[in-house]
């Protein structure tokens, strides 16, 4: 019994420390420049808070095990990508920044990605290339951006689950709505 009880002590011990069955998000480290590497042990990235303005994607793809990033309310405003990446991402916090744009591909290729969180930006349209293969979505939130239109593409993951869409100024054309209604179809 008492064996048992400090195998059960050992594995809780772990999921809490992040290193088994889980991911545990430390406390926000706040940074006023974007780092130049990141360490390769952590399984989750907190700078939420932040104040840098340009982040360099391939940080995030680079033989690192994160699956989950917060880069929520960070004052960014632009992402740099040189080429296509795959990362370990489950999860990524982007929301509340000054994103405008994001680059070509961006998340494309990221099988494992089950969250993405750009609420409350300036994104004015969604890239080509943008989720392409990240067949594991689940949740997309792209409400409280500047959307016109909606990359049907996006509307044909049969994994995903959530999608909010509200307070952007969509173009609601004939087009859009086909989209919508395919995507509705697709994912039954």
């Amino acid at each position: 019994m008492v064996c048992q009880c400090g195998a059960l002590l050992v594995v809780t011990l772990l999921v809490k420390m992040g290193l088994a069955g889980g991911c545990a998000c430390p406390a926000a480290t706040i940074l006023s420049q974007f780092p130049s590497e990141v360490p390769a042990d952590v399984c989750c990235l907190n700078y939420s808070g932040s104040a840098f303005s340009h982040v360099r994607w391939s940080v995030f793809t680079n033989e690192t095990n994160i699956d989950t990033l917060d880069l929520s309310f960070c004052n960014i405003s632009s992402v740099h990508m040189s080429g296509k990446g795959v990362s370990t991402l489950q999860k990524v916090y982007l929301s509340h920044n000054r994103l405008t744009a994001l680059p070509r591909d961006f998340l494309a290729g990221q099988p494992s990605l089950t969250e993405v969180d750009l609420s409350g930006n300036l994104i004015q349209e969604l890239p080509d290339g943008f989720l392409q293969d990240s067949y594991s979505l689940q949740k997309l939130y792209l409400q409280g951006n500047q959307l016109r239109f909606l990359p049907g593409s996006l509307l044909q993951k049969p994994s995903l689950q959530t999608l909010e869409l509200d307070g952007n100024p969509w173009d609601c054309s004939c087009l859009l709505l086909e989209g919508l209604e395919e995507g509705r179809k697709v994912n039954r």
